[in-house]
């Protein structure tokens, strides 16, 4: 009788152990998948924060490009306009 319950609680001790060991070893995963989600979350952010500041500097450019093309070309339009204004000047005077 004694054997069988030194048996049960030898047996019962080993699934304690166990189990306590299963517990810490769920622990420890579910801490490393927190902090790899937590940085890459960070990361994540982080390009995305670095994508956008880069698209608002090539959308200032391409503006800044946009006002010198149409600056240039509002410009060549008056000296067209400018031109033929003398040019009908020339003609009927």
């Amino acid at each position: 009788m004694h054997a069988n319950i030194s048996y049960l609680a030898r047996a019962l001790n080993a699934w304690c152990t166990d189990a306590a060991r299963r517990l810490h070893m769920r622990e420890q995963l579910l801490g490393a998948l927190q902090h790899w989600s937590s940085c890459m979350i960070g990361r994540a952010f982080g390009v995305w924060r670095d994508w956008a500041l880069r698209r608002a500097a090539l959308l200032r450019r391409a503006k800044g490009f946009v006002a010198i093309l149409l600056g240039r070309s509002l410009a060549w339009a008056f000296y067209k306009l400018r031109w033929a204004v003398e040019q009908r000047v020339r003609v009927v005077g």
